[in-house]
């Protein structure tokens, strides 16, 4: 079968849609314009004739969390943060990320945990303890005392099935409080939490 050959016989290359507006123009220097959004299917991760590289990535969704709670729970307890995301391709890799502008304790010296709980696979991170926020557990910290913190996990969880990653949280003993400095001075801690997951491909 021999080539269809388009050939314009201006700088541009236009194909119009049905009334007679541009819909496609490729420029002179090879620029490919659509007029509307473009939407591409076909198979997970093909991108034009080739696959996203290892390492690309294919999507970034986040969630954010800005009311005030507290715990006094000694088990694992959902904070309400969560993100859902589907990976597109069974190899892709979804890194974690959750930033908490602020946690406190009521009570000076005492520990708070955190942990990332997934609906596919196992929890991420240690099932027993968790992520502990160890500058809320340092023996100089005073009680209220407002901390930040950063939690960064790779997972790999080898399906296509859509999955939920939750923030859970727990304290030794005491109240422990999110998005707050405590009940000592209730207009401080105006900050949020958020979880972002990003899809890698591998």
């Amino acid at each position: 079968m021999a080539n269809l050959i388009i050939k314009s016989s201006a700088d541009n290359l236009v194909l119009q849609g049905s009334d007679a507006s541009p819909a496609i123009t490729v420029g002179a220097t090879g620029t490919l314009t659509f007029a509307e959004n473009v939407t591409m299917s076909g198979t997970a991760n093909v991108y034009g004739a080739g696959t996203f590289p290892a390492g690309h990535i294919i999507q970034v969704l986040q969630s954010v969390k800005a009311d005030k709670i507290n715990t006094t729970s000694n088990t694992a307890t959902a904070t309400g943060l969560s993100q859902a995301i589907t990976p597109s391709a069974t190899s892709s890799k979804i890194l974690i990320t959750v930033a908490i502008g602020s946690v406190s304790h009521g009570t000076a010296n005492e520990r708070i945990y955190f942990k990332i709980d997934g609906t596919v696979s196992t929890s991420v991170g240690d099932a027993a303890t968790g992520h502990e926020c160890a500058a809320c557990s340092s023996p100089h910290r005073a009680s209220y005392d407002q901390e930040s913190l950063v939690i960064n996990f790779l997972d790999s969880p080898s399906t296509t099935s859509a999955k939920t990653y939750a923030l859970h949280w727990w304290t030794n003993t005491g109240t422990a409080y999110l998005n707050s400095a405590g009940t000592t001075d209730a207009s401080s801690g105006n900050t949020i939490a958020t979880i972002t997951c990003m899809e890698i491909a591998g």
